[in-house]
């Protein structure tokens, strides 16, 4: 598992000894195609995060909680890494995350990953730092979205 997870943008460059204490509580998961959301919006079960390593996914949301409601794409940023809102606020999940493909995970257990960040803080605020950044991406992702008008 270590040397799954070393290979991702998430882990590059951190000591091998910190991965190895991360991967004890990491799991090679897979899905199929079509398969019910890996992530559900509004599910509150883990506040696991998951990284892509093989497959592609679509990531959309409801912006309205109408039943006619229909899902907005917010994908495409070049990105692995999904879980991360709900995981920083202990919140329900936001977005539902369904593969298109076959897809394998690394799936990082969401309170012992916190737990982690807090007790190895020099580690720990660079991974945070680095999920700060991908949800910096999602939100300049959904700014130029509204500025399209392709949300409306």
């Amino acid at each position: 598992m270590y040397q799954l997870l070393h290979q991702t943008a998430l882990f590059s460059g951190i000591d091998k000894e910190e991965v190895k204490k991360i991967a004890k509580f990491s799991e090679l998961v897979t899905h199929q195609a079509g398969e019910e959301p890996v992530v559900n919006t509004g599910e509150m079960r883990h506040p696991d995060l998951l990284l892509l390593l093989v497959g592609e996914v679509s990531v959309g949301t409801k912006l309205s909680p109408l039943p006619a409601a229909v899902e907005v794409d917010l994908h495409p940023i070049d990105n692995e890494l999904f879980g991360e809102v709900a995981w920083i606020q202990g919140s329900k999940r936001s977005a539902n995350v369904t593969c298109k493909t076959e897809c394998k995970f690394i799936r990082i257990h969401g309170n012992k990953f916190y737990d982690f960040c807090h007790t190895h803080p020099a580690v720990g605020i660079i991974l945070i730092d680095r999920i700060a950044s991908v949800l910096a991406q999602r939100v300049i992702r959904l700014t130029e979205l509204v500025r399209d008008k392709s949300l409306c």
